[in-house]
């Protein structure tokens, strides 16, 4: 039984658009204070090809859950749980989209759930998943606190007393 209940946003946006919210160099050093720097395929560092992605395109969609917690008292480190409920569901819908749009899909923030062992990029290893696995609008240098407050008029809530916010919301996009 959930104990959520998620509110899908969608949106349609030119990338030239969304320009003002990308602020790669930035993004890049506050990356580099996570342990997932240079640990996990889908984060930073990433190669000047990658970042070029968006330039390739024209558009993005941008899908936008709020999740929401039907429990008002549940500790911070459910969080992860939610998200991943909800990115579950969610991934497979977007990299159809992609192959649909013959697009690029940025996924969600946080670790990748494909690999249950964990990443080998530590070990200078190859991904183990490399079709399934996306970089985050975040590590591509997106400000999605601006993102979601000027596309979906929300704003991102961060927990206080180890406790959940009101809500958590992810955000990700194909772009096309």
């Amino acid at each position: 039984m959930e104990n959520f209940k998620k509110i899908e946003l969608t949106a349609d946006v030119s990338v030239a658009d969304l320009a003002g919210f990308r602020h790669v160099d930035r993004f890049e050093r506050l990356c580099r204070e996570c342990p997932g720097y240079g640990a996990v395929w889908g984060c930073p560092p990433l190669s000047a090809d990658k970042l070029a992605v968006p330039d390739k395109f024209e558009r993005i969609k941008l899908t936008g859950v709020k999740i929401v917690p039907t429990d008002t008292d549940l500790p911070l480190s459910e969080s992860e749980r939610l998200i991943q409920a909800v990115r579950v569901e969610l991934e497979p819908r977007l990299l159809e989209l992609e192959r649909s749009l013959r697009g690029f899909s940025a996924l969600f923030t946080g670790r990748c759930y494909h690999c249950s062992d964990g990443c080998v990029r530590r070990q200078g290893l190859p991904c183990r998943h490399p079709s399934l696995r996306r970089t985050s609008l975040e590590a591509l240098g997106y400000d999605l606190s601006a993102i979601a407050k000027n596309v979906f008029d929300t704003d991102l809530l961060w927990g206080k007393n180890n406790r959940l916010p009101e809500y958590l919301f992810i955000l990700a996009g194909v772009f096309y």
